[in-house]
């Protein structure tokens, strides 16, 4: 039985629905007929202040559907600090017979503590029909003042694919763009099914820093070896070799990686994940790969406790020996789990961590039986008796010296002392044997302690934080402190050594610094990537048309360019407001992008400098879904697809940006659009999944679709048309697929959807399940694909995981 939970586009109201819901059947989605709730959670007003120091919450919903194992779940995007939180996000809720009502969760983010509940809203849908749409406001309980605006729609979807194709029966009624797509007159099919080519993951752009600290590890010097880091972005392990500037990537995960540690030997890593709804098998895992071949399949898969879509592995370690790896799940009970890796895939020992919130594990290097875990206002000593299998914790006695406050990190100065980073700035040393905090070294940040590091000698060690210091520590007689780094205005989330000179930091906005402790002028970024750390989107994708270049804008502010033939990033800048879109002139000289008020800016591409802006034609409210911005062949006209208020396409004149003409014509939001060669037409696809044509200068829709069967379209980005029919699965209704993209050389398409997955296929895919090659490293839906202007490499973006991927295509 294959249950789908996925994010969908806005939805909105379509035609065709008839007649009274029926009797629920089992939701089997395999099946000819599954129904289910969709649902479109907009906005909350007046949710109440939960966390004292910004006065604000950190608000997100849980809809909760059914119970037991037929419930179904999904869960929002968090907005941080605000208490009239808008998401305008849908979701699907497949049922089950004796689902009557839905219920919305409200709840405060917040990182180092279970989340604090706002409220509830519940709904009786007991009297849906198919042919009707709720729309409402309701009271929050438990709330003195909050409201949840949300809709709900019943679909039933048959799950037919043939319903895809033009002449099916089905088709007006369950997909507009039917009578819209006409193939070409003189087309001649292809026998060939599924691409020679495939997809190389070649480099990935970033690297994971929400709710993660210390997750970047080095392998063990080698004087014959430029040294190497590991660290995680998505769904990848990655080991990046500093000096030549390459990767190779571990590819076993189904979901977000939230943990790594090395083996002691250099020669493993192990990470761990979070339990993946698309996983059949369930659960959360650890798996444990070679470093010199990450490539290949795990050596050994770890499966730890039941899981749920909640749980995850938040931690992993190897002993001292390499023999065993502790491993610390995120679930109720914050359990813990010792594996002799190499003798068994089933624990060794298992137990109860904390009440708490545990956030780490850190194994003393001078005994291989004894290690500490630690986090919400706790640290533990633990011990475990291999020949018994027994495993016993004690808790560390903050007082008198200290307090009793959350502990962030930690490492062994010695074999008697350990140093914990807490939440006010301070640093604490305990004594081991006595588990007492003995000395402290008062404020040695402003702000929390992140991240740690021992030093090359015994007595030395490095610690970091929110306000993105890096101090040297010397314990001796006279303990003394001495910034090292200043940094860049960024929390600190990791911190580790490189060699006897070197240290590496994780900074919050996922970029990766490599510095010389001896030439400070030789310290570098390793790696840059747009800011996910608050939950921003990154949706904005454009190729540069005759150079190895693209561009991104994202949620964050942020516009970047970057080469490709270089792995890196050649200039960013902050345009002061969350971006959507972005285009690039076919003279390569001059770049678009949207902003989610619909506010259009203009760049030089060089130097990314702002030369023009235009404000939106009609006032609108922000909006966080899709744009689209794009440039005529000719370059003499931008179409702008982002003006929310009419749903029309707006098209200016490069040359002095006047307002040309709109096309009006679409029921929802204008999301993707592809002009033909000759500038003269432009076709168009909708939220709600419409395609329509559109002939320009005059803007005037040209209602007669076949006229246009054998026009040349410049690209083709546009999910729903007649080259893109065979991509759309059973289970999607159009718009599931975020992004196509057309390879120059005509023989490609890839696609982006919100499974997270990049799917390459031929060119044109019209035949009804036409196959694809799938591959993974996002672990977020997939909002953007764009082939290189050579047809060599694919470019992808993740929406949530901040990540942008390069792939090369090989045959």
């Amino acid at each position: 039985m294959d249950i789908i939970y996925t994010k969908l586009g806005n939805f909105l109201p379509t035609s065709g629905f008839k007649g009274v819901f029926p009797k629920y059947t089992q939701m089997v989605v395999s099946s000819e007929k599954a129904t289910y709730l969709e649902v479109k959670l907009y906005e909350a007003r007046g949710l109440a202040p939960m966390d004292e120091d910004t006065g604000s919450s950190d608000p997100y919903v849980v809809m909760t559907v059914g119970s037991g194992k037929g419930g179904q779940r999904a869960q929002s995007k968090i907005i941080h600090e605000n208490l009239n939180p808008v998401w305008n996000s849908s979701f699907r809720l497949f049922l089950s017979e004796g689902d009557t009502k839905i219920k919305f969760t409200l709840l405060d983010h917040d990182f180092l503590s279970s989340d604090d509940p706002l409220g509830e809203v519940e709904y009786d849908f007991s009297e849906l029909t198919l042919d009707s749409l709720v729309n409402d406001w309701m009271t929050i309980d438990g709330s003195e003042e909050g409201k949840l605006h949300f809709g709900l729609r019943l679909v039933q979807d048959n799950g037919n694919a043939k319903s895809l194709l033009v002449n099916s029966t089905n088709a007006s009624a369950n997909h507009p763009w039917a009578g819209a797509i006409y193939p070409p007159t003189q087309f001649v099919p292809s026998s060939v099914n599924l691409p020679k080519e495939s997809l190389q993951l070649e480099h990935v752009y970033g690297y994971r820093t929400r709710d993660c600290r210390n997750n970047i590890r080095t392998l063990p010097d080698s004087s014959n070896e430029s040294p190497k880091l590991v660290y995680f972005a998505g769904s990848v392990g990655i080991v990046h070799d500093v000096v030549l500037n390459k990767q190779r990537f571990f590819s076993g995960h189904n979901d977000d990686v939230i943990s790594v540690t090395v083996h002691p030997s250099g020669e493993y890593v192990a990470t761990g994940d979070v339990a993946s709804v698309i996983d059949p098998e369930g659960g959360v895992k650890v798996h444990i790969w070679e470093t010199k071949n990450p490539e290949n399949p795990p050596i050994v898969t770890l499966k730890c406790g039941s899981g749920t879509i909640y749980k995850g592995v938040v931690a992993v370690t190897f002993s001292p020996d390499g023999k065993y790896l502790v491993a610390i799940c995120k679930d109720k009970d914050h359990t813990i789990e010792i594996f002799d890796w190499k003798a068994s895939t089933e624990p060794f020992t298992s137990t109860s961590g904390h009440s708490d919130l545990v956030l780490d594990i850190v194994f003393n290097p001078f005994d291989k039986t004894e290690f500490a875990t630690f986090g919400v206002k706790h640290i533990k000593f633990w011990n475990f008796d291999e020949s018994k299998r027994v495993l016993r914790g004690k808790r560390g006695v903050f007082g008198p010296n200290g307090k009793i406050q959350t502990v962030l990190s930690a490492l062994y100065v010695d074999k008697e002392t350990i140093a914990t980073g807490c939440m006010d700035g301070d640093i604490y040393l305990w004594d081991v044997a006595k588990r007492q905090v003995k000395n402290i070294v008062s404020k040695a940040h402003k702000g929390p302690v992140f991240a740690m590091c021992s030093g090359k000698a015994k007595d030395l060690f490095y610690s970091s934080g929110k306000d993105g210091k890096v101090l040297r520590h010397q314990l001796s007689k006279t303990p003394t402190q001495k910034v090292v780094w200043e940094g860049v205005g960024k929390s600190v989330r990791a911190l580790t050594r490189s060699g006897e000179t070197s240290l590496v930091v994780g900074t919050e906005d996922s970029v990766i610094h490599y510095l010389d402790l001896m030439n400070s002028k030789n310290s570098r970024s390793i790696t840059n990537a747009h800011d996910s750390f608050r939950m921003n989107e990154l949706w904005g994708l454009a190729i540069h048309p005759n150079a190895p270049e693209f561009v991104t804008c994202s949620d964050d502010q942020a516009v970047a360019r970057w080469d490709m033939s270089e792995k890196k990033l050649v200039q960013r800048v902050n345009l002061g407001i969350s971006l959507r879109s972005v285009a690039i002139h076919p003279d390569g000289n001059q770049v678009a992008v949207s902003a989610v008020t619909d506010k259009l800016f203009i760049l030089n591409l060089e130097g990314l400098s702002v030369v023009h802006e235009i404000e939106p034609r009609k006032v609108g409210t922000m909006d966080n879904w899709q744009h689209v911005v794009k440039y005529s062949p000719n370059g003499e006209y931008l179409a702008v697809g982002a003006f929310s208020v009419d749903n029309g396409i707006d098209i200016y004149s490069t040359k002095n940006w006047r307002l040309v003409g709109t096309c009006q014509g679409h029921s929802s939001r204008v999301i993707r659009m592809d002009w033909s060669n000759d500038s003269q037409y432009l076709q168009s696809n909708s939220i709600d999944s419409e395609l329509l044509f559109w002939k320009l200068p005059s803007c005037e829709q040209e209602k007669h679709p076949s006229k246009l069967a054998d026009v040349d379209w410049n690209t083709f980005e546009c999910p729903i048309g007649w080259p893109t029919l065979g991509i759309q699965e059973t289970w999607m209704n159009g718009r599931d697929i975020y992004a196509v993209s057309r390879s120059p050389r005509m023989n490609l398409l890839v696609s982006g959807n919100t499974r997270s997955k990049v799917n390459l296929h031929i060119y044109p895919a019209h035949k009804g399940n036409t196959p694809a090659k799938t591959y993974r490293g996002h672990s977020s839906y997939v909002t953007n694909v764009a082939f290189s202007c050579n047809g060599e490499h694919v470019i992808s973006t993740g929406g949530m995981d901040g990540c942008i991927l390069q792939w090369k295509i090989v045959e």
